[in-house]
């Protein structure tokens, strides 16, 4: 038998099996559960971002990116000119605010080094493998190159040659160079250090402009509001109401430019201007369609990209589309294929059980198996008429499917029955509309927060005959819980980065980038680094080192599973981001050439290398999340109600003054931990047992030295975020918890 193509690409963090923080609840989850973990995502609910233009008619909504700056010309100082870049597609020239692709030859109708935008490379190029991605970068290391940075110098104590003759570079800027400098910024100073006032002023006025050109008024005097209808033109592929018509509020421009109508909605709905459709499974529904009867549509979704898109040999075309009246009708459509959708964001609300190892592992393993035995057969086999492909696929599936059926089926009724009920329920909105419901109050309102909004499945609101765990874990929030926070104390909450990237459209900012380059636009442009700096930072752009819990491992010699746990609900999101994407979406891997996707040193081996990657995150994310929600006292503890609430008044108070007091009292640095927190090592046993996960693998013992001062409980220290778990927590069927710790 031939060895099966690929078979000999690895990754080393398949075998690491230690999660930083987590490792005391991972004991409970086999090695075979977690193999499950690399799934497709059955039973997950996301919030879809697709990207959408803005609203030509509310100008508001185009604030635009930073632009990508170009080298213009110098002056007669040697003085470098910057001035946005703009796409080199003669029909488009706009300027380029994200990513861009560059073309390595000549294209028809494009210059030589043709820089095209996302846009057009979408529209005209997709798939053309003379272009390659690049991220919005700093400009500066390729204005100023060793001869230009010689003529820019003119300092008398800066030596352009070395002692050989030999041509110095004097950019980038030595922290010890000499360069003349009075006073700091502001002041007489060499040209050279000049170079960053000049692109920070070149960006701002690059902000001065909006994406698209608004007609000037006539008189520069308020008028008053005016409504107007107007009918709706625009196809699926545009953002538009779903009714017949679309209300749009205009006034003059005033310095703020946002129309005081929509003010006061800006709080309430912040993600009004990019659209939003909500994936059940393998169901994506969504309102603000056309020829959906002013209501909701629902499609099947996109396969997921795990090496090649799949090419299905029947386009799903059929689609129902829910009426938006009282009667809530059903209509049965055959919708035109549409082109491939441009995400910007994923935001991954609820991890579903099966494939996870938190369900019994007999039936899911014959699945696999059958999987397995199903790849083996031609099906693929070009020597085959397509009929008989398509026979072959069939008769292997059709028996995993009676299987998976029988897995899954329990609890795809519960997420259907709740889905329904609330898209067919007159009460719910379906319409369109940007200030009463828009798509972020649609998938809202589709979202049952008692049954879905528990942290862990096991404590979620039982109905009857409704199987438990329902889920794993789940990131559902209040529809309020999405606002801008004041982060002020280390004990205050920060919005995630995803939350962050999508908070921009609510202020205006149009972007063009999704939120993975967003996020590597740090490295490449604010930052002037030329890319990421760390390993993981290619897939996963963060810098994954803890301050709150003074974590000693810092991000670069941290594994796959401490990345991405630093920031799960963007973790979970962005990889299911990646599995939306093709290779050609990427752009050169800057830190681990193992993963390239596309550009220089790119192979079929480092595109599946990086496929398994991001799979491998979703792993360790599942395996960390099933321990968790095993484990009774994680499962009940929760952040919206004390400890206290069901004592009475005065016991409520001692309880409130012990936690506050111990708090004041308590230090950053534990005391006595000079010598180094993991100076002396824990056996197996001790780590399965010692359940102080949360902590970094302090003990819960070390945790009360530390706040020696107070009687308050280790649990309630919350700076020190340590759950305190012991063996005697774990439910019965948990491996480790047997013996005396249990009795």
């Amino acid at each position: 038998m031939s060895t099966p193509e690929f078979s000999d690409v690895k990754l080393d963090d398949e075998d690491d099996s230690f999660i930083h923080s987590f490792d005391t609840f991972l004991d409970q989850v086999t090695e075979e559960s977690r193999a499950f973990a690399i799934r497709y995502g059955f039973l997950d609910i996301e919030k879809l971002i697709e990207h959408r233009p803005p609203l030509d008619k509310l100008g508001f909504w185009k604030r635009p990116a930073i632009p990508q700056l170009a080298l213009s010309k110098f002056d007669e100082s040697w003085i470098p000119r910057l001035e946005p870049l703009r796409c080199s597609h003669p029909d488009c020239n706009s300027v380029i605010r994200g990513s861009m692709f560059v073309s390595s030859a000549v294209c028809a109708g494009l210059p030589g080094q043709a820089v095209v935008c996302e846009d057009c490379y979408r529209s005209v190029h997709y798939g053309n493998t003379s272009f390659t991605k690049s991220y919005k970068h700093c400009v500066l290391a390729e204005a100023i190159t060793p001869p230009i940075s010689r003529a820019i110098c003119r300092c008398k104590d800066v030596p352009h040659f070395g002692g050989s003759g030999k041509a110095l570079c004097l950019f980038p800027l030595a922290k010890d160079a000499k360069h003349f400098d009075v006073g700091g910024v502001g002041t007489v100073q060499c040209s050279l250090l000049k170079l960053g006032e000049i692109v920070a002023l070149a960006k701002y006025n690059g902000l001065q402009s909006v994406v698209s050109t608004k007609k000037p008024f006539k008189s520069p005097s308020m008028k008053r509001l005016e409504t107007k209808t107007e009918s709706s033109l625009h196809d699926s592929a545009t953002r538009v109401a779903a009714s017949s018509s679309t209300s749009v509020v205009t006034e003059a421009t005033a310095d703020e430019d946002i129309p005081s109508f929509f003010r006061r909605f800006m709080s309430k709905y912040p993600f009004g201007n990019v659209h939003m459709a909500l994936r059940v499974g393998p169901l994506v529904i969504e309102n603000g369609v056309a020829h959906t009867k002013g209501g909701a549509l629902v499609t099947m979704r996109e396969p997921p990209v795990f090496q090649d898109r799949l090419l299905l040999f029947t386009p799903r075309n059929r689609s129902l589309a829910v009426g938006g009246t009282a009667a809530r009708e059903i209509w049965q459509q055959d919708r035109p294929p549409i082109t491939q959708k441009r995400y910007k964001a994923v935001m991954k609300q609820v991890i579903g059980a099966p494939f996870t190892g938190m369900l019994p592992q007999g039936e899911e393993l014959d699945i696999i198996n059958d999987l397995l035995a199903a790849s083996l057969k031609p099906f693929d086999d070009p020597g085959l008429p397509v009929a008989e492909q398509q026979k072959l696929i069939s008769e292997s599936l059709d028996h995993v499917l009676g299987r998976l059926k029988a897995v899954i089926h329990s609890r795809v009724m519960i997420y259907l029955e709740s889905i329904a009920e609330r898209l067919l329920n007159p009460n719910t909105k379906l319409t369109w509309s940007a200030t009463t419901n828009n798509c972020q109050s649609f998938c809202n309102a589709l979202i049952d927060s008692e049954l879905f909004g528990p942290l862990v499945g096991s404590t979620s609101t039982p109905k009857p005959d409704m199987p438990l765990p329902l889920y794993v874990m789940s990131f559902v929030r209040p529809d309020e819980g999405y606002l801008q926070r004041g982060v002020a104390t280390k004990y205050d909450v920060p919005s995630g980065l995803t939350e962050e990237y999508l908070l921009r459209f609510h202020f205006g900012r149009h972007d063009e980038a999704d939120m993975i380059d967003t996020q590597q636009e740090y490295w490449y442009d604010w930052g002037a680094f030329g890319g990421p700096l760390y390993k993981y930072q290619d897939p996963f752009p963060w810098d994954c080192t803890e301050a709150y819990g003074r974590y000693p491992t810092r991000c670069g010699a941290c594994n796959l599973a401490k990345h991405v746990w630093a920031f799960p609900f963007d973790a979970w999101s962005v990889a299911a981001l990646h599995l939306t994407r093709e290779r050609h979406l990427y752009g050169p891997a800057a830190v681990d050439a193992s993963l390239a996707a596309a550009g220089p040193g790119a192979t079929p081996q480092t595109w599946l290398r990086n496929r398994l990657t991001v799979l491998t995150a979703n792993n360790v994310l599942s395996r960390a999340a099933v321990a968790m929600a095993r484990t009774p006292r994680f499962a009940r503890a929760h952040y919206f109600l004390a400890e206290w609430a069901l004592r009475p008044r005065a016991e409520q108070i001692a309880a409130y003054e012990e936690l506050r007091d111990g708090r004041v009292r308590l230090p950053d640095v534990v005391r006595g931990t000079g010598r180094g927190r993991f100076a002396s090592l824990m056996s197996p046993r001790d780590r399965s047992l010692g359940f102080s996960g949360f902590g970094g693998g302090l003990a819960a013992g070390a945790m009360l030295d530390a706040a020696a001062t107070t009687p308050m409980d280790a649990n309630n220290a919350g700076p020190l975020a340590d759950a305190g778990f012991t063996a005697a927590d774990l439910g019965p069927d948990v491996p480790g918890a047997e013996g005396p710790a249990c009795a």
